[in-house]
């Protein structure tokens, strides 16, 4: 029985209840010992008790660096497998260790075969996932299922996940704490636990000096002794909890001890293996004293505290011989780790196994494991082992995947000075470069190395290599990067059969170095590239299609962007996180949904700190201010583009200082400032020019500097940089930069005396933003058209503009903007905000149509409208009656009806 925690165990059985109808999950964090065992297990009861399919793990320390083992769990307990089709089960047979595959399969295809076999167990029973102990769970496991929770059936798959309040999160939403229980519950574990009657004194003071913590006052409970009262004076406590168990553990006899750490170092403790080892009768101890328990022949720690305690106990050569021992009774990838854990010296066959699981490990996508076990190889390569400075290299490279960025670098120092191969060296070099751009927010470090490797090397594919990582890193002259792309390729073009991976990468480089300096995204050539490198195990960051989907962003192509960044978070390796999920905040702020684009780019900042990666911090926090700026947190933005300002200039990025002073450009320019926007948007132009940045999705605040010139009646400027934006609007035929030059003349002819041209520019912008999804600059190029419309003494348009600029900034959280919609409104005789809460006709219907339960689908084919108008009714609906969902329109629809 479940003593406490039933505020928490109500949500899940609201879970579980609601399950056969709607999927859902829930993730619970908190310290060691503070309930997380206890509520799982309760929620399991009660889902068993329901009829749920429970598919259980509790991942231990021992298992984290054994990819799948999690994975093998869940799904080890499905039923009905022979069921499901062919190649499904065969993906099964591979993640349980019951067949071998050349090929390991892809968290894609691993995803996709839990996500099937998921869906195929919910059509008999509803499911519930249970995940104890999370933080230890291995990285494929972490990456696959992080793939299919997200793409669950609508219903009958729910999952509870419970893990350490430090570790990363399983989910994508919000973890729920789980804190210190209060006094009565506590005392009432306390009092079921004690074999002794105890006084309430006692039981107050336990719970007083365990301080909410269950497992803490259970131990202190234990240490009362027979008669089940403490000494006067305050009770004696150890400094932590782990010293309390690990005094418990070590009050064990030293067989049983040594027995407890080798259970503690097993991925698999079961009485089999113990016995093999001719240990499991020391455990009797243990068993008795409620350390272990042993369940259908596995034997179990009845706490993860105790397991490391015992760990933990052991001295480093007592540690060494247990591994050793270990790898006489293990098989597979488990027995070539214990070996390697276990050497005094270094063993050339042993390294080599271990480098050769690296690559499969990698390949499913668990580059935790993969840097834990290239170190490890590393370690035992004897030093005169001429593989030792591949076997670095591949080190440094794990390390970096993994996020453990510095790490990776001191590998590289270290193979750059010890190595005499001059060849190692220039491969230290450029990888060494490739990391520190995206470790430095300067890329000035990355460029100094790649260009040392290249004067250091006559051999052509070293140079390749070189000049593409030039092209690369050389993001302060496009121009030059252009160049060092073309000499990669023409290098390739004298090789005969080129190396496919390195020829993606100068492919790769090339049309991102052109696609910057304004020459259009070349599409075959990525497309090319990423047909080079299928199967090669690029990071994510590097690869030809995570360039591919940065770019697609700032071309306009918003959906296809989306659609592949958030493919590639599920593939992505730890050190190309940050740069996938960094590109999908602009792209969520453009879009108008505000909300996901403050998740991600919260994600990114955690991402980028934990791996070391400067650059992506830098990123991170331009789009943070980004954020503010655009829902009018002016104070908060001012101080965090101020900041990018400074480290750009005290780093020598032109990158973070140009962010900077666009941000505040920017909100100068909402603020109704134009002089101190046009002051921060020129320096702007000025470092995008200077650096040959010539793509105009780049440059996106060019249409607040063209407003604001024309606020201060500097038309001669608005022409001028509307002729200079103009030639490469038409050429690349990219539909902001179309929209945005549409804008500035729409202003300029208003300001110049032909309002019906100034109209008809302004509703052509309109227009083109119509087919983009970029619904933030939409409602921005409503405003300019209201504004010229009401100049033009066309009241009738700019009242219509106004409003939907109104409604929809206000959708958005778009503070400052809504303001400026409603005050041109009430200039017009429109109604602002605050008195618009009559519905039109049309919007009377769809919210009729929703409240009854019809889908935006059925809705739009009732009325014969698009799917995408029937959702701007929808939020204008919203907007109007103060309501946030579909439940809450349905809630309040009837008496609203009634009324009218």
């Amino acid at each position: 029985m479940l003593i406490g925690r039933q505020t928490e165990l109500a949500r899940c059985l609201t879970l579980l209840d609601d399950c056969p109808d709607q999927s859902g999950s829930i993730e619970f964090v908190g310290d060691p010992g503070i309930g997380k065992t206890a509520l799982t297990t309760a929620v399991i009861d009660a889902a068993r008790s329901r009829g749920f399919a429970t598919l259980t793990s509790r991942p231990t320390m021992a298992e984290a660096g054994l990819d799948g083992t999690v994975l093998g769990d869940l799904l080890g307990g499905l039923e009905h497998v022979d069921e499901l089709p062919d190649h499904v089960q065969r993906h099964l047979r591979v993640i349980l260790g019951a067949e071998s595959a050349d090929e390991p399969p892809t968290i894609r295809e691993l995803g996709m075969t839990t996500i099937e076999a998921l869906s195929r167990v919910s059509t008999r029973r509803p499911v519930l996932i249970v995940i104890d102990d999370a933080q230890w769970m291995d990285q494929t496991s972490r990456n696959v299922l992080g793939f299919a929770l997200r793409r669950l059936p609508t219903s009958r798959v729910c999952a509870v996940i419970a893990r350490r309040s430090e570790s990363e999160p399983v989910l994508d939403h919000r973890s729920d704490e789980l804190g210190p229980l209060g006094t009565n519950a506590l005392a009432a574990i306390v009092t079921a636990a004690s074999a002794t009657p105890l006084q309430t004194s006692t039981i107050d003071r336990v719970a007083e000096t365990a301080g909410g913590n269950p497992l803490f006052a259970l131990e202190l409970t234990r240490g009362l002794g027979a008669t089940g009262v403490p000494s006067p004076g305050p009770m004696p406590v150890p400094s932590s909890l782990n010293d309390l168990v690990a005094q418990r553990v070590q009050q064990m006899p030293p067989s049983t001890i040594e027995a407890l750490a080798l259970a503690a170092l097993m991925a698999r403790p079961t009485v089999e293996r113990l016995s093999a080892l001719v240990a499991i009768d020391a455990l009797r101890p243990a068993e008795h004293a409620n350390i272990v328990e042993i369940v259908d022949r596995n034997v179990r720690f009845t706490h993860p505290l105790l397991a490391s305690a015992a760990h933990d106990a052991m001295s480093g050569s007592e540690r060494l011989e247990l591994h050793r021992r270990l790898a006489t009774i293990s098989d597979g990838l488990e027995r070539w780790i214990h070996l390697g854990r276990g050497t005094e010296r270094a063993d050339a066959l042993v390294a080599a196994q271990l480098t050769d699981a690296i690559a499969t490990v990698i390949g499913r996508g668990a580059t935790a494991e993969a840097a834990d076990l290239a170190s490890l190889a590393l370690s035992v390569t004897p030093v005169d082992d001429p593989l030792r400075d591949e076997r670095a290299l591949l080190c440094a490279d794990t390390l970096f995947r993994a996020g453990r960025t510095q790490q990776a670098l001191d590998e590289l120092d270290r193979i750059r000075t010890l190595s005499g191969d001059v060849s190692v060296v220039v491969r230290a070099l450029l990888a060494s470069a490739t990391i520190e751009y995206s470790h430095s927010d300067s890329s000035a470090e990355a460029v100094q190395l790649a260009e040392r490797a290249l004067s250091l090397t006559d051999d052509r594919s070293l140079r390749i290599e070189a000049h593409t990582t030039l092209a690369r890193v050389l993001y302060t002259d496009f121009a030059a990067a252009a160049d060092h792309a073309e000499a990669a390729l023409d290098l390739i073009d004298g090789t005969g059969d080129p190396d496919p991976r390195v020829l993606a990468g100068a492919l790769t480089a090339s049309a991102t170095a052109s696609f910057m300096a304004g020459r259009g995204l070349d599409r075959s050539m990525f497309d090319r590239a990423i047909a080079l490198e299928h199967g090669s195990n690029v990071p994510t960051a590097d690869s030809a299609r995570g360039t591919l989907a940065a770019l697609l962003k700032y071309a306009d192509q918003i959906d296809e962007a989306r659609s592949i960044l958030v493919d590639l978070i599920d593939v992505a390796d730890e050190g190309s996180l940050p740069y996938v999920i960094g590109h999908l905040p602009q792209l969520e702020l453009w879009s108008g949904r505000w909300a996901e684009a403050e998740r991600y780019a919260r994600l990114q900042l955690d991402l980028s700190q934990a791996a070391e990666q400067d650059s992506q911090v830098q990123a991170a926090l331009f789009n943070i201010a980004m954020m503010g700026a655009y829902r009018g947190d002016i104070e908060a933005a001012a101080a965090t583009a101020s900041r990018l300002i400074d480290d750009g200039r005290s780093s020598g990025s032109p990158w973070s200082e140009r962010n900077g002073t666009g941000v505040l450009g920017f909100i100068a320019h909402g603020c109704g400032d134009p002089v101190e926007a046009i002051r921060q948007l020129r320096r702007y132009d000025e470092i995008g020019e200077a650096i040959g940045l010539r793509e105009p999705g780049y440059v996106r605040f060019h249409a607040d500097l063209l407003e604001a010139y024309v606020a201060v009646g500097d038309i001669d400027a608005a022409s001028e940089l509307i002729e200079r934006l103009a030639p490469r609007a038409e050429r690349l035929g990219r539909p902001s930069a179309q929209a945005t030059v549409l804008r500035g003349r729409a202003l300029i002819l208003a300001h110049t005396g032909d309002p019906s041209a100034a109209v008809s520019a302004a509703r052509q912008a309109v227009e083109i933003y119509e087919r983009t999804g970029l619904r933030y600059e939409r409602a921005r190029t409503l405003l300019t058209l209201g504004i010229v419309a009401r100049r033009a003494k066309q009241r009738g348009v700019a009242r219509q503009a106004f409003d939907e600029a109104s409604v929809e900034f206000a959708a958005m959280g778009a503070r400052l903007w809504e303001e400026r919609a409603d005050v041109e409104l009430a200039r017009v005789g429109g109604r602002t905000a605050s008195s618009r809460t009559d519905l039109t006709p049309t919007e009377r219907r769809v919210a009729e149509m929703a409240a009854g339960g019809r889908s935006n689908k059925e809705i739009s084919a009732e009325l014969f409208m698009s799917t995408k108008t029937v959702e701007a009714n929808l939020t204008r609906v919203f907007q109007k009656l103060g309501v946030t969902n579909r439940a809450s329109l349905a809630a309040g629809w009837s008496a609203r009806s009634t009324d009218t």
